[in-house]
């Protein structure tokens, strides 16, 4: 073979073994923030395999940690409803329920009654006749939560979210409120709609959502996890 062509085969060969040694790109692993923390234990709570006392421990979560919970819409199972869905650390998994509390500010509406909203998940403000909950959300992508009450909403809000729905679940938060609702897309398959009634004691609201289309998968969970970042009082 001719020393050029040798010379040429040799730098090929050295550019492959680089790129070959070169580390892949780094996929994009934005998630959402914190929505609870460990609380009411000593030391640490553990990240069970599944929803029961028996199984696997994952990892142990130290008192005072932040991790993301999810309402996974409840459970038959009476031991199961006894947990929620986290993330720690990048690890997933099931940890018991009264292990754990939002991690919440008060906003004073002036809509008659006041709100412990999630910083990390949550900015507050008001319109003239709902409190608007701006989603922290995937790459800061704009998400939305109103809360309407029914007094200074024209229609019927049960008969206002079931037109507006594709289908309809009803579960309750661990902090009592009973959420009656569900998704459906835009007319131009932009954004995800979700339309929720949401009952806490004698109070009601209408609770409107919306966010980006690719988020469809999650909205539920994602709403759900909304639901663990507030709690209402007079």
């Amino acid at each position: 073979m001719p020393t050029v062509k040798k010379g040429l085969c040799a730098a090929l060969l050295m550019l492959m073994a680089v790129f070959c040694c070169l580390p892949a790109p780094a996929e994009d692993t934005e998630t959402l923030p914190p929505n609870m923390r460990v609380v009411n234990c000593r030391q640490d709570v553990s990240l069970r395999e599944k929803p029961s006392t028996k199984a696997k421990r994952l990892k142990r979560v130290p008192l005072g940690a932040e991790v993301l919970a999810w309402l996974d819409g409840g459970s038959d199972d009476a031991e199961a409803s006894r947990f929620l869905y986290c993330e720690y650390q990048g690890q997933e998994g099931y940890i018991l329920a009264e292990y754990l509390a939002p991690i919440a500010e008060r906003y004073d509406t002036s809509l008659g009654f006041s709100v412990d909203y999630n910083p990390y998940r949550l900015r507050p403000a008001e319109t003239e006749t709902a409190l608007r909950l701006d989603w922290i959300g995937l790459g800061g992508v704009p998400a939305y939560l109103e809360l309407t009450t029914p007094g200074s909403f024209s229609e019927d809000p049960l008969a206002y979210m079931e037109a507006h729905t594709d289908y309809t679940d009803t579960y309750t938060a661990p902090s009592g409120v009973t959420v009656t609702g569900g998704t459906r897309a835009s007319e131009d398959f932009s954004r995800s709609l979700g339309f929720y009634i949401i009952t806490l004691g004698n109070r009601t609201f209408l609770a409107q959502t919306s966010c980006p289309i690719e988020w469809d998968e999650i909205a539920d969970a994602d709403f759900q996890a909304v639901l663990h970042s507030l709690s209402f009082s007079e």
